[in-house]
């Protein structure tokens, strides 16, 4: 099971406004320290533990640079529907069809350019 990918953020409310608006994600857990950067996780809000499956933001000391990461995957009820509620300049993969996997998907890249890839499950 996966519990969390922890990425380096230049904005933590502005990346935690974004997967609330594309995913429902919530404001789950904040690690406060006095010698650094706090750590915010953000997910589903009915995870049945803090951290599962769910995203920590960093503040970045300086620009953010994805450098070869490739994106991480979200399950969503409608791809459709999820792509309609960001800026279109985050879409860098219109929704499409896999038929012979029964998935709708699509690709985006988040405020900082991680990418992310929606994924509906399709009846």
């Amino acid at each position: 099971m996966l519990l969390h990918t922890s990425l380096f953020v230049s904005d933590v409310d502005a990346s935690i406004d974004f997967y609330r608006t594309l995913v429902g994600y919530e404001l789950v857990h904040v690690i406060e320290s006095d010698d650094g950067p706090s750590s915010h996780f953000v997910g589903p809000a009915d995870a049945e533990t803090v951290g599962e499956a769910s995203l920590q933001f960093k503040p970045a000391d300086g620009p953010v640079d994805p450098g070869d990461f490739d994106h991480v995957a979200l399950a969503v009820d409608d791809v459709d529907a999820a792509v309609d509620r960001v800026d279109a300049s985050h879409v860098t993969g219109e929704p499409e069809t896999v038929s012979d996997l029964g998935l709708r998907i699509a690709f985006l890249d988040d405020p900082d350019g991680y990418g992310i890839e929606l994924i509906e499950t399709l009846d």
